[in-house]
């Protein structure tokens, strides 16, 4: 027979497990709301029997212990929580692209009056109305106007989506990076106001520089002209007179040079400088003096080099007439007509005038225009144009000279130049605007494709055609539809993705992982 103590020690038990249960259950119903929280519950369990200790034993059975807590078991499911988590990271991703995609629909803010779209659009238009209309100022002023427009809008949006730019996507990243590039290949198209100078240099062209090469400058450029030894030779220079390295022609596109070049290899043709800028180079004629008819004062002409900032002499015969001046030989050079013709007097001028034959051997006289005189040792006599052989006067020696058609000059002194300036400033979205060169003049925006061509909108043309020409993807769409199709691809992105991220329950996309609810 156990004591009365024993039974109120399993009472004791009961109590307490039944407290510790109590206990347990309050623990759940306060975490009810607790993220991640999983039920808990109290495992009872019998306790330890015992044996009644006697000395012969008469009774059956052992004596209860009453009741204890083996454990509190938490309610979790492995596989539930592998699902809880990987759904949360699923709808953590699929929440981090909506959110970019909202913040990317915000920057290019489309459809509306303010959006790159309708910039580009109205951009198209004022160039089709400056190639209608290509002397008229308003299209001009209407075209740069919409132009600045434009970059504005691309350097907002550049602006707007660089705040965000590390939360986007390889994708996104490279469809920023082709809209950039849209801007890039527009800011190609240079306007350039055209100067040339007949017979030498027939106009410019602007082509993409040479790999390596960089473009030249916004500024003026000349192409100087000069005779070294009746040898033609051209060089490229900034306004300030310094020579430009540009494609050197006897190396056939293998290096560069600053140095004078031999004109005789460009003549007749178009030449690329390799830094953005072609030359046509007018052809040179043939150059040899013929039907030379000497005398005893004369006893040849040759050819020679035309001075710096001096024209050459026209196609024509040329007399060398002689007089006496108080027993001072003169002379001077006549054309076919009887003309005085201008002529080097040794003193870095011109002049018609009667001047001194040289005194000294070898008494040769270089007029500077392309001709020199070989004049005989002496003595002389007075010779005309349309004298007789003898007696003096006598014919004047004469030479057939051909002209070659180049103006031998400098820059700021009748070398061909022009002014050269981008239509668009910038290297890329962050920075893209209408070029200084161009707000400063909107008539330097280049409509026509030659110089002195008024009326001809045919590069205006050109560049609004532009808007209908497949350049990207291939060149199977329109710089356009390029545009239209990424803002319409995002907005069916964004609308799919909206379906996505709301599918979830409203507890899991709270951030409560209360299995139950989240499954």
């Amino acid at each position: 027979m156990t004591s009365t103590f024993g039974s109120l020690h399993i009472a004791l038990r009961s109590l307490q497990s039944m407290q510790r249960s109590i206990e347990v259950a309050s623990h759940n119903i306060s975490n009810a709301a607790t993220p991640g929280y999983s039920r808990q519950k109290a495992l009872l369990t019998t306790g330890d029997p015992y044996s009644m200790p006697a000395m012969n034993r008469i009774q059956i059975g052992q004596i209860g212990a009453g009741v204890t807590i083996e454990k509190i078991q938490r309610y979790r499911s492995d596989f539930l929580d592998s699902q809880i988590r990987q759904e949360t990271f699923m709808l953590k991703g699929w929440e981090v692209r909506y959110d970019a995609l909202q913040q990317l629909q915000v920057a290019f803010n489309e459809p509306s009056d303010t959006g790159i779209n309708s910039h580009l659009s109205a951009f198209w238009t004022a160039w089709h109305n400056l190639a209608t209309t290509p002397n008229s100022a308003t299209t001009r002023a209407q075209v740069a106007e919409t132009a600045a427009a434009f970059t504005a809008s691309i350097r907002e949006t550049y602006r707007q989506l660089n705040m965000f730019q590390r939360e986007l996507d390889d994708r996104v990243a490279m469809e920023v990076q082709q809209i950039n590039d849209l801007a890039r290949q527009i800011a190609q198209l240079n306007g350039t106001i055209l100067q040339t100078t007949p017979g030498t240099v027939d106009g410019f062209s602007a082509v993409p520089p040479w790999p390596g090469l960089t473009g030249l400058a916004d500024g003026t450029y000349s192409v100087e002209i000069r005779d070294n030894n009746n040898l033609l030779e051209f060089r490229l220079v900034n306004h300030t007179g310094q020579a430009i390295a540009i494609d050197d022609a006897g190396q056939s596109g293998t290096t560069t040079t600053a140095n004078w070049q031999p004109l005789s290899l460009v003549a007749g043709t178009t030449f690329d400088t390799g830094r953005g800028l072609a030359i046509d180079f007018g052809s040179i004629d043939d150059h040899s003096l013929g039907n030379i008819n000497t005398n005893i004062n004369v006893n040849g002409f040759t050819l020679s080099g035309v001075g710096q900032n001096v024209a050459e002499l026209p196609s024509d015969t040329y007399y060398v007439e002689l007089r006496d001046n108080g027993g001072l030989s003169e002379f001077r050079l006549v054309n076919a007509l009887g003309n005085p013709v201008q002529i080097n007097d040794n003193a870095g001028s011109l002049t018609e005038n009667w001047q001194p034959i040289p005194a000294a051997a070898p008494y040769s006289f270089d007029t500077s225009r392309g001709l020199t005189i070989q004049f005989g040792a002496g003595p002389y006599v007075e010779s005309v144009r349309g004298g007789s052989a003898t007696p003096p006067p006598i014919a004047a020696a004469n030479a057939v000279y051909p002209a070659r058609g180049t103006q031998v000059s400098t820059v700021g002194a009748g070398a061909a130049s022009l002014s050269m300036g981008n239509f668009f400033s910038g290297t890329g979205g962050y920075d893209i605007a209408l070029s200084n060169y161009i707000t400063a003049d909107y008539n330097r925006i280049a409509t026509a494709a030659s110089a002195n061509s008024p009326g001809d909108g045919s590069i205006a043309l050109a560049i609004a055609q532009l808007q209908s020409k497949s350049l990207l993807n291939g060149d199977t769409t329109t710089i356009g539809d390029f545009y239209r199709t990424t803002i319409a691809g995002l907005g069916r992105k964004l609308a799919s993705w909206s379906k996505i991220t709301n599918s979830w329950p409203s507890t899991c996309r709270a951030g409560k992982m209360n299995w139950p609810a989240c499954r």
